[in-house]
């Protein structure tokens, strides 16, 4: 059996996710398993992959369109290592990814990470430690961006997968409840993961955000109710989301409930203030749609 499962979900990427796949193929070590779920694409995916296909590189998965959640979750479903490892069909991974994580996984832990490199569209780039992503002097660690992380395969089962009614932000909501039943994590701090950041922004993308933050809200109370700067922030993006989507009564609501949760907070104070004059908000946060189903 392989001690690592690689999952890759795809949908219409033929163009990149070959590079991922090469990236996998030049690893130091080589107990592992490559699992592509093919997530309804109607480009030339499949016979991008073919080549790999037949000489048994990978094993390759077609689905009618469920979405990255159900995706993900099937190919968890035939892994057979001991860890699972989930990757974008965008993304790269350094030689040396395969080999930290197995030094990680002798000592035992439940949840193996790494840091990484981000690709900016404009061509920058930007390097995230796993010990400090979120630059608070490493009080919360761990990077949720698949291919940071390496879970036990039998563990990721018993949390019940990918929440697949989250179509935004489903990472960060599956480490909250990582967190909440095991801290048994450990950490290399070597830049293994090539994130490829992409453009944002689709009024289709800005739904899904608002959407997601609000029943990640609603499903962890207990969790932000103990961290109040965390809630603000996801209540402050969720706020914009609705502006940027025209729906301003929503917004006011939402900026309302993120200043309520941290009064002193300067930024909260003065978007719940904007928020309340409807030529403002329009100006300060223009909607991108005036369409949306």
């Amino acid at each position: 059996m392989p001690l690592f499962s690689i999952v890759i979900p795809t949908y219409n990427r033929s163009g990149q996710i070959v590079h991922a796949i090469e990236s996998l193929l030049r690893q130091t070590f080589n107990s592992y398993e490559i699992i592509v779920v093919d997530d309804g694409s109607s480009d030339d995916t499949k016979e991008k992959l073919t080549g790999y296909i037949t000489s048994g590189t990978i094993y390759y998965h077609h689905q009618e369109n469920k979405g990255v959640c159900a995706a993900r979750n099937h190919g968890a479903s035939k892994a057979k290592g001991s860890y699972l490892i989930f990757l974008d069909s965008d993304d790269e991974v350094l030689p040396e990814w395969l080999a930290d994580f197995k030094n990680l996984s002798d000592q035992g832990f439940s949840l193996l990470c790494c840091s990484m490199t981000v690709r900016k569209p404009g061509g920058g780039i930007k390097k995230v430690s796993c010990l400090d992503p979120y630059k608070n002097g490493g009080k919360d660690k761990g990077i949720s961006i698949p291919g940071t992380w390496a879970i036990k395969t039998d563990w990721f089962r018993s949390l019940g997968g990918f929440d697949e009614a989250i179509k935004y932000g489903e990472n960060t909501e599956l480490k909250f409840r990582m967190m909440a039943e095991d801290k048994n994590w450990g950490f290399v701090d070597h830049h293994n993961l090539i994130y490829n950041e992409s453009e944002t922004g689709g009024s289709k993308q800005i739904k899904n955000k608002l959407q997601s933050n609000l029943h990640i809200l609603a499903k962890h109370q207990h969790y932000f109710n103990q961290n109040p700067e965390v809630k603000r922030l996801f209540l402050s993006v969720a706020a914009v989301s609705a502006a940027r989507l025209g729906m301003y009564d929503e917004a006011r609501r939402l900026f309302f409930l993120t200043w309520k949760t941290r009064k002193t907070n300067l930024k909260s104070i003065l978007q719940c203030m904007i928020s309340m004059h409807p030529l403002l908000m329009r100006r300060k946060w223009k909607p991108i749609s005036s369409n949306i189903q």
